[in-house]
């Protein structure tokens, strides 16, 4: 039961993570004013092609450890190694969203910004739980 609870709850904060980045990028999109013109600079394309293809590599990898987690047909088409490069990747990239958190909530006094962090920190921790849990399971299905 503990891990079913924690493979959705992990698969449930990456989506929500997927959603945060998309909503962020519509939101640099609709907001931010376009200075170039006024500070007489070209924008650098080689720069934002690079960030654009981060944000949508970490889409992926965590849209796939989603489904892994939670998805038994897509698990199971996928071979094991693959499916453990997903979770590997995925805990690697939760470690540093926690490490990054924690080091911003180090340098904040005490206030709103540190409790989100904390709670930063806690998803990213249920998420690596639920990576290696479902990094644990060798039958190569979900039970969900």
């Amino acid at each position: 039961m503990t891990t079913a609870f924690f493979r959705r709850a992990g698969a449930a904060i990456l989506t929500l993570q997927i959603v945060y980045i998309l909503l962020f990028e519509i939101a640099f999109m609709v907001l931010v004013i376009d200075t170039s013109e006024i500070d007489h600079s070209a924008p650098d394309r080689l720069g934002a092609a690079i960030f654009l293809a981060t944000e949508i590599g970490a889409a992926i990898i965590l849209l796939g450890a989603a489904a892994v987690l939670t998805l038994p047909r897509i698990s199971g088409r996928i071979p094991r190694g693959g499916r453990a490069a997903f979770l590997c990747c995925c805990v690697i990239a939760q470690c540093a969203i926690a490490w990054m958190a924690s080091s911003n909530a180090m340098k904040q006094d005490a206030g709103p910004d540190v409790l989100i962090n904390a709670v930063m920190i806690l998803l990213s921790l249920m998420v690596v739980v639920a990576c290696v849990l479902g990094i644990r399971d060798d039958s190569g299905t979900v039970k969900v």
